[in-house]
């Protein structure tokens, strides 16, 4: 009876471990943001891109191969320079990966010429290093110390480069097959896509049995020639899962976190994903090598709203509001423009008006969406003085003036009375302004002009 016991837990322990371990999605897939490219041989085209690199500044490195060169770009993929000649000018052959090391030093793979180039971040030439193999180099990744790290896939090894020394000799052969993409994160650990066996391995920098996880399918964590790799500075792992046209995200424990991509030329497709780099700024950014383009994504920045100066106004006065200046860090388009004026009222667009109707100070809100649905917020604030009538405190000080905002209509209040409806603030304004002329606080003048302001024409005649 205990035998049976044990047979029928022991299986469903088993099953429940590999539900806790199973993979599932743990976040959401980054958005689509960009692409360029097209297949041609000018600034911003490409032949056969294959490997890339993102510097510390966000700026990528694509080797486009068939071209013969080195393109630089800015993250939102405006082309900044290309590298055609590295020493003795000499052109490059196949420049197939391209990687970043300290101080953004650029190192050039020549799998034909079986050099590396090393430029710096203005694209100077300043090193080559010769790799004394027969077979052609696939990938390249510099290590923290600045170790440049090559795998060779006809060879199923790696080799080790240092600034002045011999190459090392070759090491992985026992585990890799066909290995091409290569990175190495801020410990020093180096991920190798092993594309000939499905698999990521990763070797610790104190040596010893890899880690690795992955094996061929189409299931979340399987691979289909996996052919780059590249890792964030959180620690998180990309794979260009080639033959399943995604890439796949993985957490510092290799754990599955998500996927993104299908067969295609749309937004987000793929027709050869060749290479991926994370940038500092979280964006991901994808080479394909059939459809000669770059594609980036990333997380939805919210929208940036900028609501415009804080502005002084009288009562009366038309008050303009523009959102003009806001802009979306992504390139999207802001899609809606919400404005809370502060007074009850709110309105939709770009640019509103607005008439208040009583002094004060008014804090006025914008609120921007992008077509994502993130959003972002600015204030502005609003002074409200009462219409200065004359330029003489003592006048204007006399009465608050508001205007109708439909009718254009102007009422006066009493400050001692309060009185502002239609018959009864004539007299009220009359009275007070009689008082301020017989006693010589206000000349005639003033005190037509108060009148006159008033409407109250009857009165204004007897008294002139």
């Amino acid at each position: 009876m205990k035998k049976i016991i044990i047979f029928v837990l022991f299986p469903l322990f088993l099953f429940s471990m590999f539900c806790l371990v199973s993979p599932a999605f743990s976040e959401d897939p980054p958005l689509f943001l960009l692409k360029w490219g097209g297949y041609g041989s000018g600034y911003g085209q490409f032949s056969t891109p294959i490997g890339l690199a993102v510097d510390s500044t966000g700026c990528i490195y694509v080797a486009d191969s068939m071209n013969k060169r080195v393109q630089k770009f800015s993250p939102s993929g405006d082309f900044l320079m290309q590298i055609i000649t590295g020493e003795g000018n000499h052109t490059f052959d196949r420049p197939v990966d391209v990687a970043v090391g300290n101080y953004d030093n650029i190192y050039v793979l020549d799998s034909v010429k079986k050099t590396i180039q090393k430029f710096d971040a203005q694209g100077t030439h300043v090193k080559t290093f010769v790799i004394q193999d027969t077979i052609e180099p696939s990938g390249i990744a510099v290590g923290p110390s600045g170790v440049v790290h090559v795998t060779y896939a006809s060879g199923n090894y790696v080799c080790n480069f240092t600034e002045d020394g011999p190459p090392s000799l070759a090491w992985g052969a026992r585990y890799l097959i066909s290995p091409r993409g290569i990175a190495v994160d801020s410990a020093g650990n180096i991920y190798i896509a092993s594309s000939g066996n499905h698999k990521i391995f990763m070797f610790l920098p104190t040596g010893g049995e890899p880690i690795y996880f992955g094996g061929m399918g189409t299931g979340d964590g399987q691979f289909q020639n996996p052919v780059d790799v590249s890792i964030d500075k959180n620690g998180n792992i990309f794979v260009v899962d080639q033959g399943n046209f995604r890439i796949q995200k993985f957490g510092i424990k290799r754990n599955f976190l998500t996927k993104w991509g299908s067969f295609g030329t749309g937004d987000g497709q793929f027709g050869a994903a060749s290479g991926v780099a994370a940038g500092p700024d979280d964006n991901i950014y994808v080479s394909d090598s059939k459809y000669n383009c770059v594609q980036k994504f990333g997380p939805n920045r919210p929208p940036v709203a900028n609501a415009g100066p804080d502005i002084t106004v009288e009562i009366g006065q038309l008050a303009t509001f523009d959102g003009s200046a806001s802009y979306d860090p992504d390139n999207d388009i802001i899609g809606n423009y919400a404005w809370d004026l502060g007074d009850g009222r709110q309105k939709i667009g770009e640019i509103v008006t607005n008439v208040y109707n009583n002094v004060g100070t008014y804090t006025v809100t914008l609120e921007v969406e992008d077509t994502k649905g993130a959003t972002g917020r600015d204030t502005c604030i609003v002074t409200v003085k009462a219409i200065s009538v004359t330029g003489n405190p003592l006048i204007d000080n006399l009465i608050a003036v508001v205007r109708d905002p439909v009718t254009g209509a102007i009422t006066y209040t009493d400050p001692d009375t309060g009185l502002s409806t239609p018959g009864a603030y004539v007299s009220a304004v009359a009275a007070k302004a009689l008082e301020l002329r017989n006693s010589g606080q206000i000349t005639q003048e003033e005190f037509k002009l108060i009148m006159k302001n008033a409407g109250n024409s009857d009165v204004n005649k007897k008294n002139q």
